[in-house]
Protein backbone atom coordinates (compact mmCIF):
# COMPACT_ATOMS: atom_id res chain seq x y z
CA UNK A 1 0.00 0.00 0.00
CA UNK A 2 1.48 3.26 -1.18
CA UNK A 3 1.55 6.10 1.37
CA UNK A 4 0.09 9.26 0.14
CA UNK A 5 2.40 12.69 0.26
CA UNK A 6 0.10 15.76 1.38
CA UNK A 7 0.36 18.74 -0.82
CA UNK A 8 2.79 21.38 -0.27
CA UNK A 9 1.01 23.79 -1.30
CA UNK A 10 -0.51 25.85 1.34
CA UNK A 11 2.74 26.17 2.68
CA UNK A 12 4.08 27.85 -0.71
CA UNK A 13 1.13 30.05 -0.88
CA UNK A 14 1.56 31.01 3.00
CA UNK A 15 5.55 31.54 2.57
CA UNK A 16 5.02 33.20 -0.79
CA UNK A 17 2.52 35.75 0.73
CA UNK A 18 5.16 36.61 3.62
CA UNK A 19 7.71 36.49 1.61
CA UNK A 20 5.49 39.28 -0.62
CA UNK A 21 4.41 41.32 2.31
CA UNK A 22 8.13 41.39 3.84
CA UNK A 23 9.15 42.93 0.14
CA UNK A 24 6.70 45.48 -0.04
CA UNK A 25 7.70 46.52 3.19
CA UNK A 26 11.03 46.81 3.13
CA UNK A 27 11.20 48.40 -0.44
CA UNK A 28 7.98 49.50 -2.27
CA UNK A 29 6.68 51.69 1.35
CA UNK A 30 9.48 53.62 1.92
CA UNK A 31 10.13 54.13 -2.15
CA UNK A 32 6.47 56.08 -2.19
CA UNK A 33 7.34 57.57 0.82
CA UNK A 34 10.19 59.07 -0.39
CA UNK A 35 8.65 60.20 -3.61
CA UNK A 36 5.81 61.88 -2.02
CA UNK A 37 8.01 63.47 0.27
CA UNK A 38 10.10 65.07 -2.73
CA UNK A 39 6.48 66.03 -4.46
CA UNK A 40 5.70 67.66 -1.30
CA UNK A 41 8.62 69.92 -1.18
CA UNK A 42 8.22 70.26 -4.78
CA UNK A 43 5.12 71.49 -4.29
CA UNK A 44 5.88 73.94 -1.35
CA UNK A 45 8.64 75.49 -3.43
CA UNK A 46 6.64 76.23 -6.02
CA UNK A 47 3.78 77.48 -4.14
CA UNK A 48 5.67 79.23 -1.31
CA UNK A 49 4.40 82.45 -2.75
CA UNK A 50 0.76 81.53 -1.61
CA UNK A 51 1.86 80.62 2.08
CA UNK A 52 4.46 81.26 3.60
CA UNK A 53 3.81 79.44 6.97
Amino acid sequence: RRRRRKPFWPGLVVASGMLTGNLFTMFVLPTVCVWLARLRQHVRAKFSFISST
